[in-house]
């Protein structure tokens, strides 16, 4: 009993000794490639040696060297992957494992618990916000509207672990919209039609990502087309039967991706095509200032449709990315600008394009940035759509 004693410990110290030394050798001999991390932040980059900061250089070294140590993605990987696989618990405070295979994005529960909701006073800067929004954009004969995104919580909280619990009836979206009684007020509730078609059989948004599928991207962009034909009868949303519905079998989304282990998990996507042929094409980007947070590529989008009428300007974030396809069918032209998620109005840009509408589409995480980035017009002389 004793020598297995032995045979224990040693085998122990040996594996403890190789796991210590492994990074040290590899660095030499590359006996194991390095895997990339998909982790959701920059890693610490090599502090640069001042004497007048020397004191500080030993801890700064030490955190550079612990986020870039040889083979530490390769652990980072093992580890979420253990702790995935055999506690079936999220190994990073960003995601959240729920049932029946939903993750979800861990920066959502104090909005869905509704812990975070408006003040008295938020709320009348809300509506002050959004009232001068619309009577500024009447003022040059455009229409003004503003949509929120529900977040996946509000749509599929049946599957959140026991630990979650809603502790208030009220949450920010819903005060948000219950501001919608002025009529002054244009605020899209996308979250009602949402819950009108979900159904057991066909997901609206992904399991292993934060955003919606091709589905529950167009039940969004149908309830905001029904609410602007209110104002223009003829620019009704797309049937549904002029798409068909396919799925695609593809590795898992971005909440498994930041847990590196996206390559071990399958999921349906459900996938929407037109089945006639689209009108719809690429138009010409316009040459705006790019904020630095956003790529070229994802900051601008234009596409036109001689057939339609309306110009709109759509200031959008990543939920709507899904939805370009089916509002270029509805528009001449449809401008499309990342908003940084700030949920600005960039008045500069609404001058220079003279849209017939301006829709403002904001996850409902973000609601606070309306008071944040008030809008403060800077053509305050302007009282008509300019020429």
């Amino acid at each position: 009993m004793e020598r297995y004693l032995k045979i224990i410990y040693f085998t122990m110290i040996l594996m403890f000794v190789t796991m210590i030394a492994l990074p040290i050798i590899n660095k030499y001999l590359h006996v194991f490639n390095e895997i990339k991390s998909n982790e959701n932040r920059t890693k610490q980059k090599p502090p640069q040696l001042s004497f007048l900061q020397i004191d500080s250089l030993p801890l700064k070294y030490e955190n550079y060297f612990n986020d870039n140590f040889n083979l530490r993605d390769n652990f980072v990987m093992l580890h979420n992957r253990l702790e995935y696989y055999l506690f079936d618990d999220s190994p990073i405070k960003e995601v959240i494992i729920g049932k029946n295979g939903w993750f979800y994005d861990a920066d959502n529960i104090e909005n869905y618990q509704g812990t975070n909701c408006f003040s008295t006073l938020e709320l009348n800067q809300l509506k002050t916000e959004i009232t001068n929004r619309v009577f500024w954009a009447n003022k040059h004969n455009i229409k003004y509207f503003v949509a929120i995104v529900p977040t996946k919580m509000n749509v599929y909280p049946e599957n959140l672990p026991p630990r979650i619990a809603k502790l208030s009836e009220q949450n920010m979206y819903q005060q948000f919209v219950s501001l919608n009684n002025d009529s002054t007020i244009n605020i899209i509730d996308v979250r009602k039609n949402l819950l009108n078609h979900k159904n057991a059989t066909q997901n609206l948004y992904q399991k292993t990502d934060g955003h919606w599928n091709d589905l529950g991207a167009y039940y969004g962009y149908q309830e905001i087309m029904n609410f602007i034909s209110k104002n223009y009868y003829y620019e009704k949303p797309l049937p549904l039967d002029d798409f068909a519905i396919s799925i695609d079998k593809r590795k898992a989304g971005t909440l498994a991706s930041i847990m590196n282990i996206e390559n071990n998990i399958s999921e349906n996507f459900i996938l929407l095509r037109k089945i006639t042929p689209t009108t719809a094409h690429d138009g010409i980007k316009r040459n705006y200032p790019k904020p630095k947070t956003i790529d070229e590529s994802d900051f601008q989008t234009v596409k036109v449709n001689e057939n339609k009428k309306l110009k709109c300007l759509i200031i959008r974030d990543s939920f709507t990315l899904l939805m370009m396809k089916y509002f270029q069918e509805n528009f001449k032209e449809v401008i499309f600008i990342h908003g940084e998620w700030k949920g600005e109005m960039h008045e500069e840009i609404i001058l220079k394009e003279k849209p017939d509408i301006i829709i403002n589409i904001m996850l409902e995480t973000k609601l606070p940035n309306l008071i944040k980035y008030t809008f403060v017009p800077k053509n305050i002389n302007s009282n008509s759509k300019p020429n």
